[in-house]
């Protein structure tokens, strides 16, 4: 196994072994690595032929996107994957290249990140300090979230009627 798909790798330099730093396992780190491979060869051909680029394609390489990256879904941003992946695929392409869509990468993070922080404040409110037990309890977190889980699900059966 080599992963270096997310920011938890070891040492910065990629995981290696059975699993890696976050746990994913090497056949998953392999899974993953064959769909951003796909997903660039989608794009490129998407740089190519724009006009045959529909909904479905844009949702496609969302979809594999999130499994990777993170779930957005706007027009400008759908653009930007297209070509940040076909970039990423060109052989051709050097530093020059490279650089204004490395660059224009931390843009898009930075978007991303506002728009996330925006999510959790509406979500749970604007974070305060707050003093808190130092006692870790194990899978309290786990816990927390698979509740909150099971109440959705509930009320959305309720709702259904």
């Amino acid at each position: 196994m080599f992963c270096f798909q997310c920011e938890q790798t070891a040492g910065g330099k990629g995981c290696m072994g059975k699993a890696g730093v976050c746990g994913k396992r090497a056949e998953t780190a392999d899974h993953q690595d064959g769909l951003v491979g796909a997903l660039i060869a989608l794009a490129q051909a998407a740089e190519k032929n724009p006009s045959a680029v529909s909904e479905t394609t844009h949702q496609l390489i969302l979809d594999g996107l999130f499994t990777t990256v993170t779930n957005y879904t706007d027009a400008g941003m759908q653009q930007f994957f297209y070509k940040a992946l076909a970039a990423i695929g060109n052989d051709e392409f050097g530093m020059n290249e490279l650089l204004p869509i490395v660059l224009e990468v931390g843009e898009v993070n930075l978007t991303c990140m506002a728009l996330l922080d925006r999510a959790n404040t509406e979500t749970y409110g604007t974070p305060e300090p707050t003093e808190v037990t130092l006692t870790v309890e194990k899978r309290a977190v786990h816990r927390c979230h698979r509740s909150r889980s099971l109440r959705s699900q509930a009320a959305a059966r309720a709702d259904k009627g």
